[in-house]
């Protein structure tokens, strides 16, 4: 099977491929290439919540900055706040 890039740097994947491996738009794809060869792989989004013993868990990635994204959401509504308040 072939494909081309066009002139913006783009390659249209096959129907075919897109149905056998399940790509549909929005689905993210991580690209590693070596010297002779490029490879896609499909990022596997992992489901946040997961039920364990009937409950549903919040599952997150140890590498996500937890404190980090209190602090940004705290702001965001510090800010929404003030800016309401001067209105």
């Amino acid at each position: 099977m072939e494909a081309t890039i066009d002139r913006f740097g783009r390659i249209l994947i096959p129907q075919k491929i897109r149905k056998i491996f399940g790509l549909k738009p929005g689905v993210v794809l991580e690209i590693k290439g070596s010297e002779k060869e490029i490879r896609l792989k499909p990022l596997e989004e992992k489901p946040s919540l997961v039920r364990k013993n009937g409950v549903l868990v919040f599952s997150a990635d140890p590498t996500d900055d937890i404190v980090g994204m209190i602090d940004k959401v705290r702001s965001e509504r510090s800010r929404n706040l003030i800016s309401s308040q001067e209105k």
